[in-house]
């Protein structure tokens, strides 16, 4: 019996080499099923099918059952798998995690899409709440200012939205990492709601996990004074304050637009640009000095 040995460590490496084949055919069905639901590209670099090694297992099952003691084919199989075994094994565990970080960099790019529309969307609806024919007494009472700064600072909000998600750099979430993202968002379109629904849904995410970091806030109630002349000091405060933010926000424009400005420069060519600045100014200043 000992020397049927050499068939019962065979099925002890085909047992641990198609338990990890299955490993990484679950990972991949699922990973299928994942990008058509959130219509995502799917890309795998290698599969196995793990017919052949069963079938080789059946087989060895029944050698050990008819008590076979030595099968040179068989051991020459056993040779084969042993070598290649471990180079096999380390192959599938990369691709798993390959799968993993990829789902998770597609998914997170799914989700910032998602909230930037988001943003985006709130916007524009907030500019067209502001786009009104306004009155005499309006114009007078400075309603109708406060509703043309409104629309600019919307734009503004708008276009520094559009800016920074242009620069912005993609790192990968988790799921319930992108789940709580979502949660965290101020302004929620009904497509960003139905992106978080799948995601907790399809990754299996408990609802009790997901949590907003995001500290409560407040609405102001009216305050809008009922005076008529009240009411026009309130709207001349209210659009310096708009004026103000409206400012801001185009330096914050300019800082973005800047920063890109930046990094497309080339390095050498500000270094070659300061040290010419350095050189006139030094050359200028011992210039003075020998006069």
């Amino acid at each position: 019996m000992k020397s049927s040995n050499y068939l019962i460590e065979l099925l002890y490496e085909l047992n641990e080499l198609i338990s990890e084949i299955d490993k990484l055919n679950s990972k991949q069905r699922l990973y299928q099923k994942n990008c058509e639901v959130f219509g995502i590209d799917y890309s795998v670099r290698f599969s196995i099918s793990n017919i052949e090694f069963k079938r080789l297992r059946d087989y060895v099952h029944q050698k050990i059952d008819e008590g076979s003691r030595y099968d040179r084919n068989i051991v020459n199989i056993k040779r084969n798998i042993s070598r290649h075994k471990p180079y096999l094994i380390i192959k599938i565990e990369q691709e798993i995690l390959r799968i993993e970080e990829s789902e998770k960099l597609k998914i997170t790019r799914l989700v910032n899409k998602a909230i930037y529309q988001s943003k985006l969307e709130n916007e524009l609806n907030q500019i067209g709440s502001y786009l009104r024919e306004s009155t005499i007494i309006e114009k007078f009472l400075g309603i109708a200012k406060y509703r043309r700064l409104m629309v600019k600072n919307h734009n503004l909000k708008k276009e520094l939205i559009e800016k920074e998600y242009e620069k912005q750099l993609l790192v990968a979430r988790t799921p319930i990492e992108n789940a709580n993202l979502i949660e965290d968002a101020e302004y929620k379109s009904g497509e960003l709601l139905c992106l978080q629904e799948d995601i907790i849904k399809y990754f299996m995410i408990d609802r009790n996990s997901i949590k907003s970091d995001r500290a409560g806030y407040w609405k102001p109630s009216s305050l809008i004074p009922t005076g008529f002349f009240e009411k026009k000091a309130y709207y001349k405060l209210l659009n310096k304050n708009i004026e103000e933010e409206n400012n801001k926000l185009e330096g914050k424009i300019e800082s973005v637009g800047l920063v890109e400005e930046l990094k497309k420069t080339s390095p050498s060519h500000n270094l070659v640009k300061l040290n010419s600045k350095l050189g006139k100014i030094i050359k200028g200043e011992l210039q003075i000095k020998e006069a």
